[in-house]
């Protein structure tokens, strides 16, 4: 499938040790989708765009020099589970032998998998726990009014 090119409203960049395996990762454990290769000077690819759904796009550069811990301390990236629930993605995340956490249900009707790559950055999938709850709802739950 040829991936459509769109202006990205908005999209992160992960600084990545291994460019290669970062790719191969996100493809073969997450789902991402490759949509392009960046080639630099003597041909090595220097930059990898990936996309989880449309709109939920990132880019991988090849690092460098080492970058130094903690990856994105307090920073947590978030993509919408769409074609599978959090506990399938996690059972393949698990598979692979990748650090993962939960999935564990919010508050705010949203059921998370966090998922740690190859880099140490901190990635949550996110689908909601109870489908068709209106939002007022969730709000009133929360709120410890319902």
């Amino acid at each position: 499938m040829e991936e459509e090119f769109y202006p990205m409203p908005s999209f992160v960049t992960l600084t990545v040790a291994d460019l290669q395996a970062s790719t191969e990762w996100y493809q073969r454990v997450l789902g991402f989708r490759l949509v392009f290769s960046m080639p630099g000077p003597g041909g090595g690819i220097i930059l990898t765009h990936l996309r989880f759904s449309k709109y939920a796009d990132l880019l991988l550069v090849a690092s460098r020099e080492p970058v130094p811990p903690p990856r994105g301390a307090g920073v947590q990236l978030s993509f919408t589970l769409t074609d599978r629930t959090t506990d399938e993605l996690a059972a393949i995340v698990r598979g692979d032998g990748a650090i993962c956490e939960g999935p564990v249900t919010q508050p705010w009707n949203a059921r998370e998998l966090y998922v740690t790559d190859p880099d140490g950055y901190r990635l949550a999938f996110v689908q909601q726990a109870v489908a068709g709850l209106e939002f007022e709802e969730v709000i009133r739950q929360v709120a410890g009014d319902a």
